[in-house]
């Protein structure tokens, strides 16, 4: 059954296969680091044994991530989106060629903190790239962000695989573990870098931007909603003014086409000019709100935008956030419970006397099985694409649930790979549908806004997962 809201439509438009696998390897860019570290998680845990390193790791990685998130999206407009995703890919980089150097000294406490200081600035880079992938594909149609969020699945199922591998090849001590880790954090760091050049390759080529099917708010000259009034609503019904001024004149010009040269070049003269008087009053309203008062030519005043951008921002966020709070708090939900099982409860709480340390890996690849299942099925099928928000609130709310099944059942080995093959299945389902559903609930001007504010979202729910993690060694 699909479960769309009717007040919304999605534009679908044609994706090219290139633009499609660089948006999906630039969605694992931004979660390569985070499975990486995950995919070892027996090394880190033999590594300062009783140290609970994994829990110490979301514990630090996640609140860094999130204020350098909510950072990225307050000042939404001062910060360069180009600049904070190469940024942040970068130094992952060299978080990631770190922490294996750092595997040569011995399993400290001050080796621990070393490692969990490298992990919060990685936080901080990964709010940087994520923040600025999702704004950015916010711009575009739904295919995109859909694009984004596959890819952040399929880099966990991936490395879960070569994580197979590297156990079933490598001896089972403390040496094969390290040997192991090192060629995950390798193989991390070499794919983030790739993902930095193409993305600036792309970028500098002007690849990004220009392809077909990009959305109208790239390409049309809206002035910005500074104030209510003054740049905003405004703006933006004059900038439609000027586009039907001018497709009319287009439309008149092939009409009149048949009539005569005389004809033609008359009527074509006067589409033109009423394009021409309606693109003069977008450019009249944006020079009017932009351009500064009169001042000496030695000390020049700032442009009212810039001092306006932070106000502007601080108020687009609380207009994304009326607009689309059941859509924030579905994320805050998926995100809370599934942090709170994912990865700690698999990889310490659950065991299995006859697979050993085989048990944990596969809980978590049952779970990236089903996370990146549910996004391609919600990617691929017209009925899985839900844009109801009340629809999708409710869902995430009955899927607290998990929490006293997989309490009951965190022993059964077969019930543990059940709950958890359809926990990540439901993640990945509702993490698609509310981030690819966001940007349709606002006017054009607030989707990239809205981008970032469903990430920051997501984040706040990775926060409270992480802390709500640490429960069940309660329990």
């Amino acid at each position: 059954m699909q479960i769309v809201d009717p007040t919304v439509q999605e534009v679908r438009r044609p994706i090219s296969w290139a633009g499609y696998v660089a948006y999906a390897m630039f969605g694992s860019g931004s979660l390569v680091f985070w499975n990486a570290i995950f995919s070892v998680t027996d090394y880190w845990e033999n590594r300062w044994d009783g140290k609970h390193a994994t829990r110490l790791f979301t514990i630090v990685y996640m609140p860094i991530n999130l204020v350098a998130m909510f950072i990225c999206t307050r000042w939404h407009h001062s910060l360069s989106t180009k600049y904070r995703i190469i940024w942040g890919f970068a130094v992952t980089v060299g978080v990631l060629a770190a922490l294996p150097v750092l595997g040569i000294s011995e399993g400290t406490d001050a080796t621990l903190g070393v490692t969990l200081g490298l992990l919060g600035v990685a936080g901080a880079a990964d709010a940087c790239s994520e923040s600025g992938m999702f704004a950015e594909t916010a711009l575009r149609p739904a295919q995109y962000t859909r694009a984004l969020v596959l890819g952040q699945a399929g880099v966990g199922l991936a490395l879960n695989v070569v994580s197979m591998i590297t156990k079933a090849s490598l001896p089972d001590s403390a040496r094969g573990r390290r040997t192991g880790a090192d060629i995950f954090l390798a193989l991390a760091a070499l794919w983030t870098l790739a993902c930095a050049v193409i993305y600036s390759i792309m970028r500098q080529r002007g690849l990004i931007f220009e392809e077909p099917g990009t959305a109208v708010a790239l390409q049309t000259p809206v002035a910005p909603p500074l104030e209510d009034g003054v740049g905003g609503a405004g703006g933006a019904d004059n900038a439609e003014g000027a586009r039907a001024a001018a497709d009319g004149a287009d439309e008149r010009k092939d009409s009149k086409s048949s009539l005569g040269d005389d004809a033609t070049n008359d009527d074509g003269a006067g589409a033109a000019a009423a394009a021409t008087t309606a693109a003069t009053t977008v450019t009249t309203t944006i020079t009017t709100t932009a351009q500064p008062a009169p001042t000496t030519t030695t000390d020049p005043a700032p442009l009212p935008g810039a001092l306006l951008a932070p106000r502007r921002d601080f108020g687009q966020m609380l207009d994304v956030t009326r607009r689309t709070l059941p859509l924030c708090v579905s994320l805050v939900l998926i995100f809370t419970l599934t942090l709170s099982i994912f990865p700690g409860v698999l990889a310490e709480d659950s065991g299995s006397g006859r697979m050993g340390g085989w048990y944990p890996l596969l809980l978590i690849t049952m779970f990236n099985l089903g996370d990146f299942a549910g996004r391609i099925l919600s990617m691929t099928l017209e009925r899985m694409r839900w844009t109801d928000m009340r629809a999708i609130l409710l869902c995430s709310a009955l899927r607290l649930l998990y929490a006293p099944a997989i309490y009951f059942g965190v022993r059964v080995a077969a019930v543990m790979i059940v709950l958890t093959l359809t926990l990540g299945f439901t993640n990945g389902m509702l993490t698609c549908s509310a981030m690819a559903s966001g940007p349709l609930h606002v006017p054009a001007h607030l989707t990239e806004m809205t981008g970032s504010m469903m990430v920051l979202a997501l984040t706040v729910g990775l926060v409270l997962g992480a802390g709500l993690g640490f429960l069940w060694l309660l329990a």
